[in-house]
């Protein structure tokens, strides 16, 4: 649920409107098989000219070659390698405490960066098209980034630890797929300290390279400072070529491609978010894009100076999804893609950062929901259909025993009704008749909904007064999805949902709601008809797994780190307290979760903190 609303809040912080855009939609987009390729030929290149009077090409309209381009895919956990009709799953970390950090294919090798979970682990593993791993040519510590470019037909590995104030420590290897070895390129890792030495950033968000800055630059290096001067730079030296453009308030540069670089920024003199297009071979930083404060695309690039991303379109939650393709040169914007969200798919987020998504020639490679899964879909720009790849992320096993629909109430700003806010989003379960006593669990099902949009009835449209005395608004809203359903032991089912309840304020408050039933009687279980430990035990046996819990480190709660000799005293009587029988627990196939909200052990960000004992503790046989 924490890393859930963390990526809401980052989505909704990175919206901004592309309404200046001139739209086209495209009404002839379809999902197709992958074998079935069969598209109208049209022979319809474009050529464009920009503002430096080179030639800028559209993508080409001709038919589809038989064989795609081979591409990855990767989410947080995964790496698909998809090489036509033949997706091969090249690692994953799902179930071994680690996260993908970046995913890079390189010739015939995969390269992948990933972190452990608590991020005091980084390691470079180098794999075959076949997922068999070849080499670790890098492990690390914490506070390390850790970049691969392609760059002159080399493989080279930049590594910057940022963890000293002291001295400036970027190593620049050459890595030899063949020998697996690696030597140090000095001059290009005297050049990468010397700018870090002046305090500058490269430019492209996320990847603080060095070498990852002369890749997407053709050999260029552009950089900026805290003022927000963006710089050009001798490759050979580092030092200043000119000055390009200073660009006002927050921002970070997303992406680029070729002499354009989209910036996503906030504006602090008139407390706006935007995105603008620079071009940076333009002395006079000529602005080819700018946005105000509806909504931003998240980007990625292909070639020609042509853009992609997903954009959201008038809600904070469950928005539809829209890929766009915006060229740098004619300035025109397309909507290539609109796609409905479904309800019960939650906890993946399109995003081109968060799914990997991959631009080719020919095609948009991205994550997309495919009924009950998630998984990659590719976007043809010659004959504008949508293809599966056969490349799946994730299956929801709720998909088994429900159907889940949605129903939501919306609230619109004042003064623009193009923009809007849910005042309540339900994800409506419905078990299936397959399931034993599924009237029975409905109906009980169906009377929590009702209570729930009862109590969103009253939710309101509230001004409220900003420190500068000017009026801005909030809906207040409830929202409540799915997480998840499955089977425990002989014959119980378990539903989870996900809550996030907003009365104003910073932030809102997440909940979660825990539902068990005995699928021989139909009847919703609690704890306590389970478990016939004594309460007073019970107290005691919560009280010392969350202290044991507190110990490990795994969960930040308020004094993890502070020295104090009474806090673990302080921390058992806390929990014994809050202990009961008849409290919401999450029920897991080898034992249960004592989940502990935020603010009430830890702060905001961490999240629920949560407890694991086991059925053998609590003496419940889950087959009984």
């Amino acid at each position: 649920m924490k890393k859930r609303l963390i990526m809401i809040m980052m989505s909704v912080m990175l919206t901004v409107s592309f309404a200046a855009c001139t739209k086209e939609v495209n009404e002839d987009v379809e999902t197709i098989d992958e074998t079935d390729e069969d598209a109208d030929d049209e022979d319809d290149e474009d050529e464009i000219d920009n503002d430096n009077g080179d030639d800028i090409k559209e993508p080409s309209e001709e038919k589809p070659a038989e064989k795609v381009d081979r591409v990855l895919g990767n989410d947080e956990y995964r790496v698909y390698f998809i090489d036509g009709d033949k997706p091969v799953l090249i690692c994953d970390l799902s179930d071994s405490k680690g996260y993908i950090r970046s995913a890079r294919l390189i010739g015939n090798r995969i390269y992948v960066v990933a972190y452990s979970n608590d991020s005091s682990k980084l390691r470079l593993s180098v794999y075959d098209c076949e997922g068999n791993l070849v080499d670790t040519p890098y492990t690390g510590k914490s506070g390390i980034f850790l970049n691969v470019a392609d760059y002159q037909d080399k493989v080279y590995i930049d590594v910057y630890d940022y963890t000293t104030d002291l001295s400036y420590n970027s190593e620049v290897l050459i890595y030899d797929p063949e020998t697996k070895k690696c030597s140090r390129d000095n001059d290009l890792e005297d050049v990468e300290n010397k700018i870090r030495e002046n305090d500058y950033t490269f430019l492209i968000s996320g990847e603080n390279s060095l070498l990852r800055t002369l890749e997407d630059f053709n050999g260029r290096i552009y950089v900026k400072n805290d003022n927000g001067t963006i710089f050009e730079l001798d490759p050979k030296s580092g030092d200043m070529i000119k000055e390009i453009v200073t660009v006002n308030g927050s921002w970070y540069a997303a992406a680029v491609s070729g002499d354009y670089v989209w910036v996503n920024g906030y504006s602090e003199d008139n407390q706006e978010e935007y995105c603008t297009v620079y071009n940076l071979k333009n002395a006079d930083s000529e602005k080819l894009y700018g946005g105000s404060a509806d909504n931003r695309p998240e980007v990625v690039c292909g070639r020609n100076g042509i853009f992609y991303g997903y954009n959201q379109t008038d809600a904070y939650f469950h928005p539809d999804r829209q890929l766009f393709k915006y060229n740098a040169a004619s300035r025109k914007m397309d909507i290539l893609i609109e796609e409905k969200e479904k309800p019960g798919l939650t906890g993946y987020y399109y995003s081109p950062f968060m799914s990997g998504a991959t631009v080719t020639d020919t095609d948009y490679y991205y994550l997309s929901d495919y009924d009950t899964k998630i998984g990659w879909k590719r976007y043809n720009f010659a004959d504008k259909k949508v293809y599966d790849t056969g490349a799946f992320v994730h299956e929801y096993s709720w998909g088994e025993f429900a159907q889940v629909d949605a129903k939501k109430s919306i609230d619109y700003y004042p003064d623009n009704k193009d923009k809007a806010l849910y005042k309540s989003y339900l994800e409506v379960v419905t078990i299936k008749d397959s399931v034993p006593n599924a009237d029975k669990i409905n109906k009980i099902l169906r009377d929590m909904d009702d209570r729930f949009l009862e109590s969103c009835a009253d939710h309101t449209t509230v001004d409220v007064l900003d420190f500068d005395n000017e009026n801005y608004w909030y809906s207040e809203s409830n929202e409540r999805t799915l997480n998840d359903i499955y089977k425990i032991g002989s014959h119980y089912l378990v539903i989870n949902y996900d809550g996030y309840d907003y009365y104003g304020g910073a932030h809102g408050m997440p909940y979660r709601i825990h539902i068990l039933f005995d699928m021989n009687t139909g009847d919703e279980i609690k704890l306590a008809d389970i478990c016939s430990m004594n309460d007073s035990a019970f107290k005691n046996l919560v009280a010392m797994k969350t202290v044991e819990d507190w110990k490990t480190g795994d969960n930040y709660y308020y004094n993890t780190y502070e020295d104090n000799p009474d806090y673990q005293n302080e921390l058992f009587e806390e929990a014994k307290e809050y202990a009961s029988k008849d409290m919401d627990v999450n029920y897991l196939a080898d034992g249960i979760e004592v989940e502990y909200p935020p603010y009430y052990m830890g702060p905001y960000a961490s999240g629920y903190i949560c407890v694991f004992i086991s059925y053998e503790e609590l003496g419940i046989n889950i087959n009984n």
